[in-house]
């Protein structure tokens, strides 16, 4: 065939393949063309990276990848003679060289077969074997990727191109019940549940401002069922948790977990300065919360210019070093360090009902190994040591064996030596009686023993020494006039 036949028909194919592919660029006069190929998986392809020793450190599964490159030219054989010439890649060169070869191996073929004009057959090719991945790739099993570069670009890739299909959609609000744009509507990907942004921004710049922090999630009726539910069996969990063999990294990694994509709030929320202040009431209630489970683990920086809450890294040491602005102080008196041989000797409050639950448990109980990781073998049982003192010096307070009574004013034990039955506190100063306990008119203590429907009247010398010695042991108490 002559090689002006050869002209028109390669003319022909090129025009015909401009009107069919709209994106195609060709060089008529060069005889040349370029397009790229989107590549959308049937189903999902699980991506891996692996460490080292071949372990998978991260994963994920996405549908949509960089698309194929496709450049040919055409020789002056062409289309009976010579096969096109074909270049493949890929961009952020996903798939292998060896890949892409056996891609091109498989596009000469269709002119092997037909010796003819092939090139919408090889465009066709390339699109329709997208969904498989043109069998170079087994869907059924990970694909490899060399790096977290890599891994992290393909993601974002997949949710760029994720978002321009939503973006192209109707839906409707299922707050307004509105039909709107994809591109003004936001889904959260977990439920699945869409609403319009600006039903979103209303709803969420309501429960932030309130500070109701446990309410920020997918507002449908469905979700916020689940979120209460998941609420009460987080608590369960905390009260249960058997703090020696649990894996508290995995726990706190959850627990402190945002439970909002925030870019969700990005898009939604007009008043960006919620944003921060949501994610600074949700750490402060975590922290709060998790204080109540490991009360050594959490601190704040003393620092008036500072106060960050943070986690300690190790909760038995009492050297605390503060990750903002690198303060070190004690986390008994909160003062900066004294170091370890100058013990603050403050040690710090526990809870009455945890000293309480240790002296009903078992000694090798879950109950008290937990309060041993929890605050330490040392300082519970000098705790419990100084509780089971309190209360029995509270309780020989209450008996008639000795003469100690408590200042009615600041609970402090006081045993009169001499003296009448009017008694001063030598702490808080206050004025009471010995015998009823009554607090006493600081300019006139002496009134109480004097007024016949005091309880106490004439009695200001009961039950001392002086009555006695004075008056004999028939003699009427007398007081002062």
């Amino acid at each position: 065939m002559s090689y002006e036949t050869n002209e028109e028909i390669v003319k022909e194919e090129l025009e015909s393949l401009a009107v069919i592919f709209p994106e195609l660029t060709l060089d008529q006069d060069h005889k040349s063309g370029s397009m790229s190929i989107p590549i959308k998986t049937d189903k999902p392809l699980q991506i891996v990276y692996n460490n080292t020793n071949g372990h998978p450190l991260y994963s994920m599964k996405i549908n949509d990848l960089p698309p194929i490159l496709l450049h040919f030219k055409l020789p002056v054989g062409y289309p009976y003679d010579e096969p096109p010439q074909i270049t493949l890649k890929t961009e952020e060169s996903w798939l292998s060289e060896e890949k892409l070869d056996e891609i091109k191996g498989e596009l000469i073929n269709l002119w092997d077969q037909f010796h003819d004009a092939v090139l919408y057959s090889i465009i066709d090719y390339l699109i329709s074997g997208s969904e498989d991945l043109f069998g170079v790739v087994d869907l059924e099993n990970p694909f490899k990727v060399p790096t977290t570069k890599l891994m992290t670009k393909l993601d974002k890739f997949n949710k760029s191109q994720q978002r321009k299909e939503f973006d192209s959609q109707i839906f409707t609000c299922e707050i307004c019940q509105m039909e709107v744009s994809g591109v003004k509507v936001s889904r959260f990907d977990e439920c699945g549940h869409c609403f319009c942004n600006d039903c979103l921004n209303d709803y969420f710049t309501s429960v932030i401002t309130r500070g109701e922090v446990d309410s920020v999630h997918c507002p449908s009726y469905e979700c916020t069922k689940k979120y209460v539910k998941l609420n009460t069996d987080m608590q369960s969990t905390e009260a249960s948790l058997d703090l020696k063999t649990a894996d508290l990294p995995k726990f706190e990694k959850e627990f402190f977990k945002i439970p909002i994509p925030l870019d969700i709030l990005e898009t939604c929320l007009t008043d960006k300065s919620l944003i921060q202040r949501y994610k600074t009431l949700f750490e402060k209630q975590q922290f709060q919360r998790y204080r109540n489970i490991l009360p050594r683990r959490v601190a704040e920086c003393p620092r008036s210019t500072c106060l960050v809450t943070f986690l300690r890294d190790d909760d038995a040491d009492d050297l605390t070093i503060c990750p903002k602005c690198k303060f070190a102080f004690c986390i008994g008196c909160k003062h900066s360090w004294h170091g370890k041989m100058n013990s603050c000797g403050r040690y710090m409050k526990l809870p009455s009902d945890e000293i309480e639950m240790w002296i009903q448990s078992e000694p090798d109980s879950v109950t008290r190994q937990n309060l041993i990781f929890k605050y330490g073998k040392h300082r519970f049982e000098l705790a419990v040591s100084e509780y089971l003192a309190d209360q029995a010096f509270e309780e020989m307070i209450k008996s008639d064996e000795v003469d100690i009574i408590q200042c009615p004013s600041c609970k402090t034990p006081i045993q009169r030596s001499d003296g009448c039955n009017k008694m001063k506190c030598s702490k808080c100063a206050c004025f009471f009686c010995n015998l009823c306990s009554a607090m006493l008119n600081k300019d006139d203590p002496y009134v109480h023993y004097a007024d016949p429907e005091s309880p106490c009247y004439q009695r200001l010398f009961e039950g001392t020494e002086i009555a006695d010695a004075v008056h004999g042991e028939d003699a009427v108490p007398i007081f002062p006039m």
